[in-house]
């Protein structure tokens, strides 16, 4: 496998920016940095060496948030962008694994549904009452 290029100066560009603009917004500064501290602990992420950060070997995803005021839980979700591009062209979503497809084309599907005679099916609204009941 071809090592899979330098990422690290797109990430930290795009963090510059990310920061640039919650700088405007405390609130959603204190959002973001809270979700971050989350992840830390939670250990979906972990601090980095900064001298060791610069190797064809890691990829450092970029990241943006998405803001939405009238959310009641949720007011600020991270998002990350697996598809950038490295400093070779290739993406991390370029080396995912591509399985085999487990369902059928849903046309397929369809096709032979259609090609019996006759077809059953019920749509249960209610449960009749003394379904339930035991006679004792």
């Amino acid at each position: 496998m071809s090592p899979i290029g330098e990422s690290y100066y797109l990430a930290q560009k795009r963090l510059i920016h990310l920061e640039s603009r919650h700088s405007k917004s405390t609130e959603y500064r204190q959002y973001y940095n809270g979700t971050m501290q989350d992840y830390l602990d939670l250990s979906h992420m972990s601090y980095v060496d900064t001298t060791k950060v610069i190797d064809n070997t890691s990829f450092y995803i970029p990241h943006h948030s998405v803001v939405k005021p009238e959310s009641m839980t949720t007011k600020l979700h991270v998002v990350y962008d697996a598809s950038a591009r490295s400093s070779n062209g290739k993406s991390l979503n370029d080396y995912l694994f591509m399985r085999p497809k487990l369902q059928q084309d849903p046309p397929g599907i369809i096709l032979r549904f259609r090609w019996h005679a006759m077809c059953l099916g019920r749509y249960q609204a209610e449960v009749p009452a003394d379904c339930c009941h035991s006679e004792t």
